[in-house]
């Protein structure tokens, strides 16, 4: 009987909170305080520089990466930022300012923090060194050695996927020379010659049709379907007539070898032109950028938040233990519970 009514006059947190407000107030915006004054009184400096992440599809034109996730591009664009390459070029452009700034690549990745946000495209780099002007000089070159570095791989890429379709082109080439070359010894009529060449010409351009995009009318539906039973039934025409003009009969495979060879050459001219135009196309994989233009001590916000909540929890812990050795009747009618008996007169 005795504990439950010990428990039932025992006071709760929220009502010694509320009792000793200004004790637990006070003390948060001290200890917050202290926090703010000892992160601005700290050696470390951090600047932030911001940008946003030009994904591969906003560059080109015919989609190469058109199946890449931008989340998961965003996220590779942090790690090359992480590299030792992206690094060292920093360093590199560092100590050629005036006045140059010495840091080494090294201390430079040790310093540096990279973050980005996942509903978006916008990448943070952070650099915190004990020189404020170290710190917003780092940061702004890691971003612009990040433009060079991904503009040089870029343009490298291109040239490799250029020289291969450059090779395959040549080759090509040189095996339709070889088949007119054989041709020419089986004295080829010039109106069989003259056929095929229409009907390369015809199985070409039926390589090379695109069909109309999902958000194309139904007229242009309708084209592209009445243009491409044309194109087959041309290259049926003319395939027809090769065969009532009597092409010799040891001749047809090198005729189909050349229609397929001239098809083959067409599609890779084709990809080499919309290489060259996608390479002329392609950024720096910057889209928009914000230079850092301060430094701010590092720490501050977690200090003083780290402060405000110390405060709190001591002014709420202080409030509790004066409750508990204060204690007092609220209402008249408790000290009749205390005595478990009414009482005749009332106790002021």
């Amino acid at each position: 009987m005795y504990e439950q009514r010990a428990r039932l006059f025992q006071p709760t947190v929220l009502g010694a909170v509320w009792t000793y407000r200004l004790l637990v107030a006070s003390l948060a915006i001290v200890l917050a305080a202290a926090g703010y004054w000892y992160a601005t009184r700290t050696e470390v400096w951090t600047a932030t520089a911001s940008f946003t992440v030009q994904t591969p599809q906003a560059s080109t034109l015919f989609g190469i990466n058109a199946d890449l996730d931008p989340r998961r591009h965003v996220a590779n664009q942090t790690d090359v930022l992480e590299s030792y390459a992206v690094a060292e070029a920093a360093s590199a452009a560092l100590a050629q300012q005036d006045p140059p700034v010495v840091i080494s690549a090294d201390s430079l990745r040790q310093s540096v923090a990279i973050a980005s946000n996942r509903s978006s495209d916008v990448v943070f780099v952070s650099v915190s060194h004990p020189d404020p002007q170290v710190a917003i000089a780092a940061s702004n070159a890691m971003v612009d050695a990040y433009r060079e570095v991904t503009r040089v791989a870029a343009e490298s890429s291109y040239a490799a996927a250029l020289n291969e379709l450059e090779s395959s082109i040549a080759s090509l080439e040189t095996d339709l020379e070889d088949i007119a070359d054989q041709l020419g010894v089986n004295n080829i009529s010039a109106e069989v010659l003259a056929v095929q060449a229409e009907l390369d010409a015809a199985v070409g351009e039926l390589a090379a049709f695109s069909q109309p995009l999902p958000d194309a009318t139904p007229e242009e539906f309708d084209l592209a379907a009445t243009r491409l039973q044309e194109l087959g039934e041309r290259v049926a025409v003319l395939r027809a007539t090769l065969i009532e003009m009597g092409a010799p009969p040891d001749t047809s495979d090198l005729l189909r070898r050349r229609s397929d060879t001239r098809a083959r050459l067409n599609a890779l001219l084709l990809r080499r032109d919309q290489l060259q135009l996608d390479a002329d196309l392609a950024g720096s994989g910057i889209g928009f950028s914000t230079e850092a233009v301060t430094a701010n001590p590092s720490g501050v916000s977690t200090f003083t938040a780290a402060g405000l909540m110390a405060g709190a929890l001591i002014g709420v812990a202080l409030a509790y233990l004066l409750a508990m050795r204060r204690q007092r009747f609220n209402t008249r009618n408790e000290p009749q519970i205390v005595l478990g008996t009414n009482l005749v007169a009332d106790i002021p």
